[in-house]
């Protein structure tokens, strides 16, 4: 949502744009998947939440123009079970990746297809701002 105002490049995995939908269907309390560094291991989803994210959805495509429409990537996860969400950002964005993972990267598959988009994105950018 901001890279657009602050003009910058953004590289979104496996993006969900309707998180408040599919945080209504969890509310309560719910373990990390991974351990934190603060070695807090539960966290909670309430209503106060899942309004917090239908406020941001209801703007989150606000500043999309078609000159900054090359500068979003998406990068699609082809084992994916919770976000399919490629079509509506194809709406706003031109430039979608897949790699063969789900919806939560390993540290491998960062390395792997992450990092190396992140870098050619802004290879890529920096050479079009230059020009």
């Amino acid at each position: 949502m901001i890279a657009p105002v602050v003009d910058i490049p953004a590289l979104l995995g496996n993006p969900h744009f309707r998180m408040s939908e599919f945080l209504k269907q969890r509310i309560g309390q719910h373990e990390y998947k991974s351990p934190r560094k603060d070695g807090k291991q539960s966290f909670v989803i309430d209503e106060a939440l899942v309004e917090e994210f239908a406020a941001l959805e209801a703007t989150q495509f606000d500043n999309c123009n078609p000159q900054f429409s090359d500068q979003v990537w998406g990068l699609f996860g082809e084992q994916d079970t919770l976000a399919h969400f490629e079509s509506l950002f194809l709406e706003h964005y031109n430039r979608s990746f897949h790699f063969p993972g789900g919806h939560t990267p390993t540290a491998d598959e960062v390395r792997t297809w992450y990092v190396p988009l992140a870098e050619r994105m802004l290879i890529e950018l920096s050479y079009t701002n230059e020009v």
